[in-house]
């Protein structure tokens, strides 16, 4: 009986051994992703929280470029700020522009209330068609433009330029750059409240910077270098942000609720389809049908 009881007390546990240690990996990958999930991912796991290592102050290594992105484009907005008001209503012969005071401190005001109206538009794009991500470098782009336009001596016609593009480039960044920074988090991660407060010191200190530079150059050297000055700064947050793009992981890289094919090519490319077709009497003229040699006659050859 000893003898026969013998061979299965040792193959008993090589049974057991082999029909669960292949469950083995992936309860532990479970559990892994369970304490990360509570913790809210401080590494960049790959099942499906996307969220990055941790970089400033215990956060996400994110919130360090969207921090100091924001921290140069509110320096650009509220240096260029700064100097608009008195470049437009200044005389001539001060390098201004000779607008009525009244005049120009009512398009200083249309301006601010353009740019964050353009904010619906700009978060609407980033939603439905281009991502979080793209917006945000887009909008940046098109604010330097928009500053590089004020800084040319070109008179009225730059500074409505500018204004436009700062208009729309502000709409697409502004918006979407706050949900770049609420998408580093998972749902429950208690660090959201903390980071976001570290995005608003940024936007505070561009604010805080903009009238010492920006306002400097533009009342001691010219109007034209204060608004140069605002164009280097948003460049150099351009720069930063291309670099640190890759530590944003998965946040804003898709658009959250995108537009099914034929609805965004109605979007980008509206009425390419009706270009060069004018309707006569009969009909859309200048669409030839399958077989015809002119619209509406039999083909000849």
């Amino acid at each position: 009986m000893r003898a026969a009881s013998a061979p299965r007390r040792v193959y008993a546990p090589v049974v057991w051994a082999t029909s669960v240690s292949p469950n083995l990996p992936r309860v532990r990958r479970a559990a892994t992703a369970a304490r990360s999930n509570k913790r809210g991912c401080d590494r960049d796991h790959t099942h499906g929280c996307g969220r990055t290592a941790a970089g400033l102050f215990g956060h996400p290594r994110g919130l360090s470029t969207l921090f100091f992105t924001e921290m140069w484009e509110r320096f650009s907005y509220y240096g260029m700020r700064e100097i608009l008001g008195y470049y437009l209503y200044f005389a001539v012969a001060e390098g201004g522009l000779g607008i009525p005071e009244s005049t120009a401190l009512s398009v200083v005001g249309v301006y601010g209330a353009s740019v964050y109206m353009t904010g619906v538009l700009g978060g609407w794009l980033a939603d439905r068609v281009v991502g979080a991500q793209r917006a945000v470098f887009y909008g940046g782009c098109v604010i330097m433009l928009g500053h590089i336009s004020l800084a040319m001596p070109g008179g009225v016609a730059t500074v409505v330029l500018g204004l436009v593009l700062l208009v729309i480039g502000t709409g697409l960044l502004k918006p979407n750059i706050s949900g770049l920074v609420g998408g580093l988090y998972g749902e429950n991660d208690t660090r959201r409240d903390a980071g976001f407060s570290i995005y608003y010191m940024g936007i505070n200190l561009g604010g805080f910077l903009a009238p010492f530079v920006v306002g400097t150059l533009g009342e001691k050297v010219s109007w034209h270098a204060g608004f140069g000055a605002a164009a280097v700064g948003m460049a150099l947050g351009l720069v930063q942000y291309m670099l640190g793009r890759k530590n944003l992981g998965s946040a804003g890289r898709a658009p959250v609720n995108p537009l099914p094919a034929g609805h965004k090519g109605r979007v980008l490319a509206r009425g390419r389809s009706r270009r060069g077709v004018r309707r006569g009497p009969g009909g859309p003229v200048g669409q030839r049908r399958a077989g015809s040699g002119r619209p509406g006659q039999p083909d000849q050859s």
